[in-house]
């Protein structure tokens, strides 16, 4: 699409539902920027809060790259959410726990999209015998 500002690849609209995708990417670069804004449509769709939606977004994308083998290099944790630094470990691990989650439901929603794929050509297979 060319809806979206120069600077951005892919961007998650919630009042349309929709993430806009920039054409001509290379696939590392498609993955990253959809896992990215996927966190961000199922923190919205789910009601998630946490103190900082950007850099939980970031963090579960950076987790569904290495899970699925896409190159992590131009991923940077130098610099942590100002807010982090006064939070306790309780409230570390409960931010922690939004990303592990996020970052499983939305492993949960490929596998089930992938095992209906496989279903599928598995009947069409059977049928052309």
């Amino acid at each position: 699409t060319t809806e979206l500002p120069e600077h951005m690849n892919v961007a998650y609209h919630a009042e349309d539902n929709v993430i806009l995708l920039r054409q001509g990417m290379d696939a590392p670069t498609i993955f990253r920027g959809l896992a990215q804004e996927l966190a961000r449509a199922h923190m919205d769709r789910d009601g998630i809060t946490c103190d900082s939606p950007d850099f939980t977004a970031y963090s579960v994308s950076y987790m569904l790259c290495r899970r699925n083998g896409v190159p992590v290099e131009g991923f940077s944790f130098e610099r942590l959410p100002e807010s982090y630094a006064g939070m306790d470990t309780r409230a570390l691990r409960a931010e922690v726990g939004i990303m592990r989650d996020v970052a499983g439901s939305i492993t949960a929603d490929m596998n089930r999209l992938f095992a209906a794929q496989e279903k599928a050509q598995k009947n069409r297979d059977d049928e052309a015998r």
